[in-house]
Parts: structure tokens; sequence; C-alpha cells
């Protein structure tokens, strides 16, 4: 048996599903701050209201509401 026929698959898997969990928080996160800077003029400008802003800010789910715009 060969070595390439005995190894794992995927043997960092763990360590790759964690750096892009990271990577995704810190996308969100550096969106959130984002957006809570812009004035309402600003926001207008881009399509979207403070309530948007403060609705991804407080979501748990921001990254799926960043898909609908």
């Amino acid at each position: 048996m060969e070595f390439y026929e005995n190894r794992a698959k995927r043997p960092f898997a763990i360590f790759i599903w964690t750096g892009k969990a990271i990577a995704r928080w810190y996308r969100i996160n550096r969106t959130r701050r984002a957006l809570g800077v812009l004035s309402d003029e600003h926001l207008k400008d881009i399509g979207l209201s403070r309530a948007d802003a403060q609705a991804y800010k407080l979501d748990r789910r921001a990254d799926e509401i960043a898909r609908r715009y």
C-alpha cells in the first residue's frame, strides 16, 4: 500500500474551517463598524437606510442580510 492511499483526505480540515470562520467574522465585524460610522446621506447613496444599518448591526445573520443587497 502506497503512502497516498493510506493518508487522510483532508488532514487539516479543522484548521481550514477555523480560518474561514475567523475571516468571515472579521469581514462581518468590519462591515458593521463601517456602516455604523456612515451618515444618513452616505447610507442613502449606497441604497440603505439607518434602520437597515441598525438591523445589520444587531442581527446575528448579518451575512444573509448582506446577500439581499
